[in-house]
């Protein structure tokens, strides 16, 4: 991280602004909102040292670990809290936000969070 020009990119999680009450997760949102503010941190600290940080925040991303929790009442809940609700997110549409943060062309951009997260919107408390 000496070298000038780095680029720091962290993962928080859509329930770092946005409880989801299907899922339980108190230390989760703990954790996530951690790591937005210490994104933050680290952004200011290092802009002295051209260093840049970031954060991604995906929503509910599709994976062979994820498959499992997708059940109907899930789905119900999540799907209406979605702008975006034809789908779920993938790991490459993470990926793809990562890839343009880790580029010079984002070389202006540093202390933001970035939502992957298909608009995922805050609503009642049933999701």
């Amino acid at each position: 991280m000496s070298r000038n020009n780095a680029s720091i990119i962290n993962i928080a999680s859509v329930e770092a602004h946005i409880p989801l009450s299907i899922l339980p997760g108190i230390a989760h949102c703990a954790a996530k909102g951690g790591v937005l503010s210490m994104t933050r941190q680290l952004a200011m600290e290092g802009g002295k040292f051209r260093l840049r940080a970031n954060s991604i925040s995906p929503g509910i991303v599709v994976t062979e670990h994820t498959k499992q929790f997708l059940t109907e009442e899930f789905q119900t809940a999540i799907k209406q809290k979605l702008m975006l609700s034809h789908r779920y997110g993938t790991p490459e549409d993470v990926a793809a936000c990562a890839v343009f943060l880790a580029s010079d062309e984002s070389g202006w951009v540093t202390g933001a969070d970035f939502a992957v997260d298909g608009g995922t919107r805050p609503g009642d408390s049933s999701g």
